[in-house]
């Protein structure tokens, strides 16, 4: 963090906070958006896959397999928002995301 010396030399670090640029109400609510798409995608993903996993008799394929379809929605989810966010993308970037997903 700032040292006290650093807050009387630099008082401009603590306007953007005064001026509430950082946080303010339309950036809670982008934030709350983007959490219910993110739990959305992660709820439908196995949602939709798990339905085609009922056998005639009626029977579902687990809680065990229901898991795993939700880990891997989110390791998806995860590995494309940091795919987004990332500034550079070479072809470490790609390989190290590729692998996340399918290893």
């Amino acid at each position: 963090d700032v040292s006290e010396r650093g807050l009387y030399c630099f008082p401009e670090i603590y306007t953007i906070g005064q001026r509430k640029l950082l946080f303010n109400p339309t950036t809670f609510m982008d934030w709350l958006f983007n959490a219910l798409a993110h739990s959305v995608i992660c709820f439908l993903i196995p949602l939709f896959v798990s339905i085609s996993q009922v056998d005639p008799t009626g029977k579902d394929s687990g809680l065990y397999v229901m898991g795993e379809y939700v880990y891997t929605a989110i390791v998806i989810l995860c590995s494309g928002k940091i795919l987004i966010m990332t500034r550079t993308h070479n072809w470490i970037t790609f390989t190290s995301i590729v692998l996340s997903i399918f290893a």
